[in-house]
């Protein structure tokens, strides 16, 4: 709110300025912006296919896991990665706190036992 308080006071300032005001670049529409930029959107959803999760019995050299794969075909994101997260010991895959990387860096998880949560960063060029 202080801001425009402030923006607002200052508009009032240059309206009473007897110099002339500074050229002002012309209003861009939104047709405009659309023209200059190449923003990413996300018109289809991702598929996860393999899905498994496991959990290692206790006295066993098995590893607890989960894995999946994972395909996004939105233009401009395409990108299949592969998500795994072992387990040194028997403890279980589920962890609803953290995220982990998938082979593609930008995209991570979040296994907490009924749900999968996947996120991705990206940035648009513009």
């Amino acid at each position: 709110m202080q801001f425009l308080s402030t923006v607002a006071a200052l508009a009032l300032l240059g309206s009473a300025s007897a110099a002339p005001a500074p050229a002002v670049a012309p209003y861009e529409t939104n047709a405009d912006l659309l023209k200059r930029c190449d923003y990413k959107l996300e018109n289809h959803p991702w598929n996860v296919t393999e899905l498994k999760a496991f959990k290692a019995n206790a006295g066993t050299t098995s590893k607890s896991y989960i894995s999946f794969k994972l395909q996004d075909n939105n233009a401009g994101l395409k990108t299949t990665t592969t998500c795994i997260r072992t387990l040194d010991n028997q403890d279980s895959p589920v962890d609803a706190n953290n995220y982990y990387l998938c082979d593609d860096d930008n995209i991570e998880f979040l296994f907490a036992g009924t749900s999968l949560t996947i996120q991705r960063t990206y940035q648009d060029e513009w």
